[in-house]
């Protein structure tokens, strides 16, 4: 056996390592957590550009990677804020989607400690790529607002192209630590980065909902409103007038344009919330899905007699008749939204005293669309048990979203709501940010269960189901809206 003397292993033990990065002295000390941080973004600036930084270069701790996480999400939550107006509110919900990138970066640099040859800290790769990214947050967030000044038409690309490119350089970002900083092999690069492609692959198909959002405006004198009774000689001679009347100013489709025709139906007069809803619902589609002269609204309010056609399943039928007659049906989309209480039955409750009014459910729907001829549908309901509608729907020419399945309730309604929590979710807080009917609804989701949740419902599990045909027809939607 060869022994070694004293001497050298005293003066082995004294040799710095070269590859370890360097800690801080006091690592929860609040000074030496801010020189970190100072250290972190002065090396983050290289790695930005893909220029490799020697691990000893960083500065590596607990305290540390709280500090940057700390320091992302507020940074998100203010450069998100920047893209609404005065009267927009934080979404709580929302939060909890900010933390994701934790665990992600974490289990990369877990992965990346064990494959790499000489120690590295686990804590140096999720620290390296926390505090990149939140530069390149802030940078894309500048060039986003500069860019939608000067090409404002362009805005919605400008936000999609921003937001694919935040991914696709974080990954860059990722193979140049991995493998120039942790010098790792190409393999073991693969094997460490997969839980973050993962990850962008994820966020890119389901984005998480918005920190903020702008609240529906509604009338301020709505209290003051004339209330009227359906059955008064003067609405009986009105309502036919007036069903004419909103009928006779549906635009005709656009050649060379796949248009959007929207129809909102609202027939339980005892609650306005259903009103309230369809109403910001269609002021929405009007402005983000240009159905502005193409849109019409039913409703049954004793607010609403001079303003809205009663909505009942004749005046649906008529209203249907005179669009399938305004659109190229080879091209154009008609969406309707019903929103109602809903039974086991799956029938949509019909109310409007002292009106006797027959109850819409998925077979009469059907009937009506199958008659008038509508090919290409979009059909939204928000009710208790509205999964009911999927089956006698579901067709390769349909879309069908509803708030619950066939055995829940869903939850929102009520005499002092404004919004069901489906509808809030998916057209006030989602489509707000978005075309995708797809998207929207995946992003809705957390959001609806998270306010189940927090009132201990539970969950409405909310349906979504779509024909091949219908994507491809949308997708061609959403390009137009895009530019």
């Amino acid at each position: 056996m060869v022994s070694r003397s004293p001497a050298k292993r005293s003066d082995i033990a004294a040799k710095p390592s070269r590859t370890r990065p360097r800690r801080a002295a006091s690592p929860w000390s609040i000074a030496a957590t801010l020189r970190e941080l100072v250290i972190n973004l002065r090396c983050a600036l290289r790695l930005i550009v893909l220029r490799p930084v020697e691990r000893k270069t960083w500065a590596v701790s607990a305290a540390g990677l709280i500090a940057v996480v700390v320091v992302s999400v507020l940074l998100g939550i203010a450069s998100e804020r920047t893209f609404f107006g005065a009267d927009a509110s934080f979404n709580w919900n929302a939060l909890r989607g900010q933390w994701l990138d934790l665990p992600v970066f974490l289990l990369v640099g877990w992965l990346a400690a064990r494959a790499a040859k000489s120690r590295i800290d686990p804590l140096f790769v999720p620290i390296a790529l926390f505090t990149a990214a939140l530069i390149v947050e802030v940078l894309l967030t500048v060039a986003l607002h500069a860019a939608t000044r000067i090409w404002l038409q362009y805005e919605y690309l400008i936000w999609v192209t921003a937001y694919y490119a935040w991914y696709i350089w974080l990954l860059l970002i990722a193979l140049v630590l991995l493998r120039r900083t942790a010098r790792l092999t190409y393999r073991r690069v693969a094997l460490a980065i997969i839980p973050l492609l993962a990850f962008s692959v994820y966020e890119v198909m389901y984005p998480h909902a918005s920190l903020w959002y702008e609240l529906p405006t509604l009338p301020a004198t709505a209290d003051l409103e004339p209330r009227d009774s359906p059955a008064s000689e003067e609405m009986l001679s009105l309502q036919p007038r007036l069903l004419s009347q909103t009928l006779g100013a549906v635009a005709r489709h656009r050649r060379g344009v796949t248009d959007l025709y929207f129809v909102g139906f609202a027939p339980y007069a005892r609650e306005d919330v259903f009103m309230q809803e369809t109403e910001v619902i269609r002021e929405l589609m009007d402005q983000r899905f240009d159905t502005r002269d193409r849109s019409v609204l039913l409703v049954n309010n004793d607010r609403a007699l001079r303003k809205y056609p009663l909505a009942t399943v004749t005046n649906l039928r008529a209203t249907l008749q005179r669009i399938r007659r305004r659109i190229d049906p080879s091209e154009d989309v008609v969406m309707i939204y019903l929103t109602s209480h809903g039974d086991k039955e799956h029938r949509l409750s019909a109310s409007f005293a002292p009106l006797e009014l027959d109850e819409l459910n998925p077979s009469v729907l059907k009937a009506l669309l199958d008659e008038t001829g509508i090919r290409w549908r979009v059909i939204v309901v928000s009710a208790c048990y509205a999964g009911g509608f999927i089956e006698p729907l579901r067709g390769p020419t349909t879309l069908v979203m509803t708030a619950s399945d066939a055995t829940h309730t869903s939850f929102g309604c009520g005499t002092a709501s404004d919004f069901t929590y489906f509808a809030k979710a998916l057209f006030d807080e989602q489509l707000r940010a978005m075309h995708s009917f797809e998207q929207a609804f995946a992003a809705a989701l957390p959001v609806i269960r998270a306010r189940e949740r927090e009132k201990d419902y539970e969950f409405s599990n909310p349906q979504f189901a779509m024909g091949e045909a219908l994507r491809a027809k949308l997708a061609d939607i959403e390009r137009r809206l895009a530019r």
